[in-house]
């Protein structure tokens, strides 16, 4: 197949992100092969149920192969090389052979990539905080990762480990909450039409 090159807009927002190389399988020492591999597999069910998914992989695949797709996203790191086995059948046996390893994937994002790769995992976090804190009862929310969610610029892991009050919050939310007000206010303005309406 022809390498074509992969693109990933760096203003783009994933709501999955997944690396590891996929591979290509060639079957009881057929030339042809089909795509596989642990990441390949994620990625597709992730898309198919609908988030959008960033795949980071090393391949020689040509990018319209994941047209079928339309919310899986596909960033080839390096077309040098792809991970390949030979996986034979025989009497209800399996027999998997490594016959070439792509290199290791190297993460060198620029800011932007790596802000947006942060920001999807701090996601799921900054929702859980919303939902605690909206209920009347809770006046404080206590964030505590259980796992690295990044890398620093210097290379350490980022973890989370802090309260957010209710007060604290608030304050951060309410420049956000009067920008919603006033586009609604021009809106109704421009429309010629009240609250009321």
């Amino acid at each position: 197949m022809n390498n074509i090159e992969y693109k990933i807009d760096s203003k783009e927002s994933f709501d999955l992100i997944i690396i590891g190389n996929m591979t290509k399988d060639y079957l009881n020492d057929s030339s042809d092969f089909q795509l596989g591999g642990p990441s390949l597999y994620a990625a597709i069910t992730a898309s198919k149920l609908g988030l959008k998914t960033l795949l980071i992989s090393n391949h020689t695949i040509n990018k319209n192969y994941f047209d079928n797709f339309p919310l899986l996203n596909v960033l080839n790191m390096s077309k040098n090389s792809d991970t390949e086995f030979l996986i034979n059948y025989t009497n209800d046996q399996r027999r998997l052979v490594l016959k070439n390893k792509a290199s290791k994937i190297s993460l060198n994002f620029n800011d932007k990539i790596k802000t947006n790769m942060l920001r999807a995992s701090v996601k799921p976090i900054a929702e859980d905080t919303k939902i605690s804190l909206s209920l009347k009862e809770n006046s404080e929310y206590d964030i505590l990762t259980v796992a690295t969610i990044g890398e620093d610029d210097e290379g350490n892991d980022i973890e989370i480990d802090l309260t957010v009050t209710k007060e604290k919050y608030e304050e951060v939310l309410k420049p956000i909450f009067q920008q919603s007000l006033d586009i609604t206010k021009k809106l109704l303005k421009k429309n010629k039409l009240s609250g009321s309406d």
